[in-house]
């Protein structure tokens, strides 16, 4: 599956300083091994966020955003009906209606293969460790971690498909 789209981002905030980006043009492949994708519940509140990250997972070769959800409700809703719908839930801490930790704790009884992740603004202790007893697999900082976001999906993925 190849596609083109025009993608145009801009700063909303000085944390957010990762986000910004001139209008251009981002080519979008699907890969994947022995179909199998690592399918990704991005729960994200903030629009710009959202397209961005996707944009950032769309480097992770076999990574697909199979749903987003912006509250805490409806993660948890998606997450009770999809048990075994995705491969790794990439989770804001701050959200329009709750807070990531709700669902982390959500995740904790996933399966064996399941990951979750924590990608927030607020990385200081203990929101870390919160996150960790929470049941995230790794937490990320989005405006100093994100090289090392993709890295650990690149591994990810490269463990699941392997």
């Amino acid at each position: 599956m190849l596609g083109i789209k025009r993608v145009h981002a801009c700063a909303a905030t000085s944390s957010e300083r990762f986000l910004h980006a001139p209008a251009r043009v981002v080519r979008t492949m699907a890969v994947h091994w022995d179909g199998q994708f690592m399918r990704i519940l991005l729960v994200e509140d903030h629009a710009v966020t959202q397209e961005l990250l996707r944009q950032m997972l769309a480097l992770v070769a076999g990574a697909e955003v199979v749903h987003v959800a912006t509250t805490s409700a409806a993660a948890v809703d998606w997450l009770s009906r999809h048990d075994d719908g995705w491969e790794l839930a990439v989770i804001d801490l701050f959200l329009a209606d709750g807070h990531g930790f709700d669902v982390l704790r959500k995740c904790r009884g996933r399966a064996a293969h399941q990951r979750a992740v924590l990608l927030t603004n607020y990385t200081r202790e203990p929101v870390r460790e919160n996150a960790r007893r929470a049941g995230a697999d790794a937490v990320f900082d989005k405006t100093t971690e994100m090289k090392g976001f993709i890295t650990w999906c690149r591994d990810a993925q490269a463990a699941l498909a392997g």
